[in-house]
């Protein structure tokens, strides 16, 4: 007879297939192993390669952003937003691209940002210091699309800036690059992601988006499926899609029901 195959792809989505030829998708960087089962009248094989499949996410080329008077002035010393907490010498701008911290769909996160000189309370003219954020959500290389300006924030005679960073139900999985830009405004709406300003600062970081409001795929595998009659047989969960919660169902089995991950059950009667 025909072969019957069973993938398993860690990391990929969709994480299993009985197809010949399956295709899937990565969205996280990283390296993967793939384990392929063929089997047929006659028994089985099973196939691991680790670290088969490397994913790397290419980066889109950013605008750039600077400071064309003495840079440092209006600068930014510290960053912090869920893992990041990041202290820094003034300068014009830099991209901390080893600094991310992970954020779910419909999340809001805390920042706040410290800057390197107070004063210059924004007044009713608009005029005063501030520092905006921006996230490319959808990852298309700009900070132009709605909801990407996530925030702007104007000095009250503290070196503090807080807001909150929420996060959209359709932002685009995997790293987005968010952008502070700490600057002296001249009146209202003049903060811009890109190109100079005359002081302030600019520092880059990503976001990695996470997105745990998918659906797990169930899945497991056990130490053995053939056992003597009051043996132990080992059960590992390796579902797919941030699991929370489990639920297992052993016909003949003790215990029957378990809500371990990795449960261990005692088969006592042959069948």
């Amino acid at each position: 007879g025909g072969l019957d195959y069973s993938w398993t792809f860690e990391g990929a989505s969709p994480p299993v297939s009985n197809e010949i030829n399956p295709e899937v998708t990565y969205y996280n960087e990283g390296s993967y192993k793939v384990t392929l089962k063929v089997s047929n009248a006659k028994g089985e094989d099973i196939l691991t390669k680790e670290n088969y499949i490397t994913v790397s996410q290419v980066e889109p080329d950013y605008c750039s952003a600077d400071v064309n008077g003495t840079g440092g002035i209006r600068g930014i010393s510290n960053v912090q937003i869920g893992t990041i907490n990041n202290a820094s010498a003034a300068g014009d701008y830099t991209y901390y691209s080893d600094l991310q911290t992970t954020v779910e769909r419909n999340g809001s996160y805390p920042i706040t940002i410290t800057s390197s000189s107070g004063g210059f309370a924004v007044g009713a003219d608009g005029r005063g210091n501030k520092v905006a954020v921006w996230v490319d959500w959808n990852q298309d290389g700009d900070f132009r699309d709605a909801n990407e300006k996530v925030a702007v924030i104007n000095n009250t005679g503290s070196t503090t800036y807080s807001a909150n960073v929420n996060v959209p139900a359709d932002a685009a999985r995997r790293k987005s690059r968010m952008r502070i830009r700490s600057f002296y405004s001249f009146g209202n709406d003049d903060e811009d992601p890109c190109g100079e300003k005359p002081e302030g600062e600019v520092e880059d970081y990503n976001l990695y988006i996470n997105a745990t409001d998918i659906n797990p795929v169930a899945d497991f595998e056990a130490n053995t499926q053939s056992v003597p009659s009051g043996a132990f047989v080992n059960f590992k969960d390796i579902s797919q899609n941030t699991v929370t919660g489990w639920e297992w169902n052993f016909e003949g089995g003790t215990p029957a029901i378990s809500y371990d991950r990795d449960p261990q059950i005692k088969y006592s009667t042959p069948g």
